[in-house]
């Protein structure tokens, strides 16, 4: 295979495994092939990997390989975000390297010359944001300030207190295992920033995302613009070829595309990769949006998708007086007893069901880029 196909090949792989990664434990996919790869990769094929590994290496050296496996998929490291860090500084210095030389160009304009650099430092800048800021750590000294935020809806969130930290968990909250704190409106722990998403930095996670889905299909605009200006100065654009017959065609452009990222390899992998990026994280953050604008956290999008769950198992029963005066819509049954009188309304549908953190679209927006101190 030529370097280019093998480029393609390997980005297309990569980027196949990160979204299923991503999109594999979401509703839409879980129960369909990507959701079952997602299963795989994540449990499957490590509990496979565990049994034939303690076979062939003996305890003593499986468990030493098996803390490092661990450590790796499952613990706190700095992996992916090394791994961010260096695709995109990669991808920058190429782009120094064989693309800068043609900026301004034919279909370049002179004003990229101005605004190419300020693109590359907002991108570093947005990720080390993302990395280093605090997502809302909650402790002894805030969590009663914390707990004044949001209120208890009693369906996804009561009132407790953490098993791990031992502090009450604020409504919305969440113990990150990784972190090691309770994180105030936890949304997830997102691996290519290390560092948890939460009430104080959501929005500097959100920048981070628009920063690299901009820079993505920034990059690949230019050098595809840079590409049309070499294909017109070497007049490859009007390239005719004749066939044995002795008719003359014209070389259809993609044919040309195609030689020219032969010729480029390193800057046509560069744009492959960018388009590829910006894609997938464009495909997440608009999912990310939606649920933002809907009032929901990604962990609370996991715990509704168990209430759709318990209404399909018509455990989800609509609230009565006599029952916990606390549940404002409805109580959970271990199992649904016909006979039971209080147990003869239950809830059908999640439409059925209030989120009381939706405040709307603008109020959910202004919750998110300023949220309460804590």
């Amino acid at each position: 295979m030529a370097p280019l196909e093998w480029a393609l090949l390997i980005l297309i792989t990569f980027f196949s495994f990160v979204f299923v990664l991503l999109m594999g434990p979401s509703r839409r996919f879980r129960d369909g092939p990507i959701g079952k790869l997602y299963r795989f990769l994540t449990h499957d094929a490590s509990v496979t990997f565990r049994t034939h590994a303690r076979r062939l290496l003996g305890t003593g050296n499986y468990e030493y390989l098996a803390r490092i496996y661990d450590w790796v998929l499952f613990g706190r490291n700095p992996l992916a975000q090394t791994l961010y860090l260096t695709l995109l500084t990669i991808g920058v210095v190429i782009f120094l390297m064989y693309g800068w030389p043609e900026v301004p160009g034919p279909y370049v304009h002179w004003f990229n010359v101005y605004t190419i650099p300020p693109t590359i430092l907002f991108t570093y800048a947005a990720f080390a944001r993302a990395c280093f800021s605090d997502p809302g750590v909650i402790d002894e000294t805030n969590v009663q300030k914390a707990c004044e935020v949001y209120d208890y809806d009693h369906l996804i969130f009561h009132p407790k207190d953490c098993a791990t930290c031992k502090i009450q968990k604020p409504a919305r909250s969440k113990h990150c295992s990784l972190c090691g704190s309770c994180i105030a409106k936890h949304d997830h722990h997102c691996i290519w920033v290390n560092n948890c998403v939460g009430q104080k930095n959501h929005k500097y996670f959100l920048l981070f995302l628009f920063a690299t889905i901009f820079i993505a299909f920034y990059a690949t605009v230019v050098i595809v613009l840079i590409f049309l200006g070499k294909i017109h100065e070497q007049g490859l654009h009007n390239f005719h070829y004749t066939n044995q017959a002795g008719r003359t065609y014209k070389v259809p452009m993609y044919k040309v595309f195609i030689y020219m990222l032969h010729k480029n390899v390193l800057l046509g992998s560069l744009a492959i990769l960018a388009v590829l990026t910006g894609m997938i994280v464009l495909f997440f953050t608009l999912g990310h949006v939606l649920t933002i604008l809907n009032g929901i956290t990604t962990n609370e999008g996991l715990k509704w998708e168990d209430i759709d769950g318990l209404i399909r198992q018509g455990r989800l029963i609509r609230n009565k007086p006599k029952d916990d005066p606390l549940a404002r819509q409805a109580i959970i049954v271990d199992k649904v007893d016909p006979t039971n009188a209080d147990q003869s309304d239950p809830v059908q549908s999640l439409e059925e069901l209030e989120n009381i953190y939706d405040r709307g679209v603008w109020g959910n927006l202004m919750d998110l880029l300023f949220p309460q101190p804590i």
